[in-house]
């Protein structure tokens, strides 16, 4: 423990040089202050008001639909590294959820899955003794 330590504190004493910028002046750096400027600007004049017009005209279970629908979709990719993974239970309930959603929840607008207690995702990590979030 005491070698990794003290490799660490070498290595941050020999690239530690690295991390500043040399007194090195950003050519484009009056340009990138006004580009910026710009999208900050335009950003409150349209981009704001417009996500504020986009709330209030849909309600929220049409972006809720927009985000299952792109989660089922996702299901195939999960679905096949369960596959990779060789985990045939986690396949057959990935499936299962995509099965599910796409016929019952229209095309996975809906998650009739997750209504009904089918477990959500976060295996890969946990078999990997990674912590899921």
């Amino acid at each position: 423990m005491v070698r990794v330590l003290l490799v660490v504190a070498l290595a941050a004493l020999l690239f530690g040089g690295f991390a500043g910028s040399g007194g090195r002046m950003d050519a484009l750096e009056g340009f990138d202050r006004v580009l910026f400027v710009l999208n900050d600007n335009l950003d409150k004049i349209s981009i704001e008001p417009a996500a504020q017009i986009n709330e209030a005209i849909f309600p929220t279970a049409i972006p809720l639909g927009v985000g299952n629908y792109c989660a089922n979709i996702g299901e195939m990719l999960i679905a096949a590294n369960d596959l990779l993974q060789r985990n045939g239970p986690a396949l057959i309930s990935d499936l299962g959820r995509m099965l599910a959603n796409t016929p019952l929840g229209v095309f996975g607008f809906g998650d009739v899955a997750s209504e009904r207690g089918v477990e959500e995702h976060g295996r890969t990590s946990a078999r990997l003794s990674a912590p899921v979030t």
